[in-house]
């Protein structure tokens, strides 16, 4: 579940091109390190304080142990209004790309509102059936995806772009170009479900009983 949360295959084919183009462009690698800089280091805080955070759950679960409970209430409000508007946004995008592969394939053309409809029935068959089935469909399709994005990478490395295998893009002057921080926003969203705990625990957070 924390594989398809991060979607591989869609931070590559939508999130770096996003990035890039409004981001620093060729500098668009480079965020991904910092990412992962950055993220190691919350790690270690985020292993630490999860001894002392009898609960299993989400993000808001730790700011409301360490800030209080508004401020968990608000992490929690605005985790949701978040997920809420990327899976409205990743439904859409995929009706648009949908409909339109189908259009050039087969000439059959349709609003992408009906593509993305259909996409939501599906979500919602396989979320009412067993959890098996679903489980099933998911591991196929992240084999896929993995497949997908190695023999890209692999094809990347064995023959490059234009000029061939650059480090242009860990050079400074281009990795500060255009908006960084716009282009770390996106780098960071490519680790969707980073702080997923799987741990089981038993007691309800002392500020939920405030």
């Amino acid at each position: 579940m924390v594989l398809a949360a991060a979607a591989p295959l869609a931070v590559v084919g939508g999130v770096v091109p996003v990035g890039a183009m409004l981001g620093n462009g060729p500098g668009m690698p480079s965020m991904f390190l910092l990412s992962g800089a950055l993220l190691i280091f919350f790690a270690v805080g985020l292993s630490a304080m999860s001894r002392h955070v009898p609960r299993a759950g989400a993000f808001f679960t730790y700011v409301g142990y360490g800030l209080g409970r508004p401020a968990g209430m608000a992490a929690a409000w605005l985790a949701f209004l978040t997920y809420t508007a990327a899976q409205i946004a990743v439904i859409a995008y995929l009706g648009l790309i949908l409909g339109n592969d189908i259009a050039d394939l087969s000439g059959l053309a349709l609003p992408w509102w009906v593509w993305a409809l259909g996409l939501v029935m599906l979500v919602g068959v396989l979320g009412y059936r067993h959890v098996d089935l679903s489980s099933k469909v998911l591991g196929v399709v992240m084999v896929c995806e993995i497949a997908i994005v190695l023999l890209l990478a692999v094809a990347i490395l064995a023959y490059g772009g234009a000029h061939g295998i650059s480090t242009v893009s860990f050079r400074p002057d281009v990795v500060l170009s255009g908006s960084p921080a716009l282009a770390l926003m996106f780098a960071m969203s490519g680790f969707f479900g980073f702080v997923n705990q799987p741990r089981a625990l038993k007691r309800t957070p002392h500020w939920r009983n405030n």
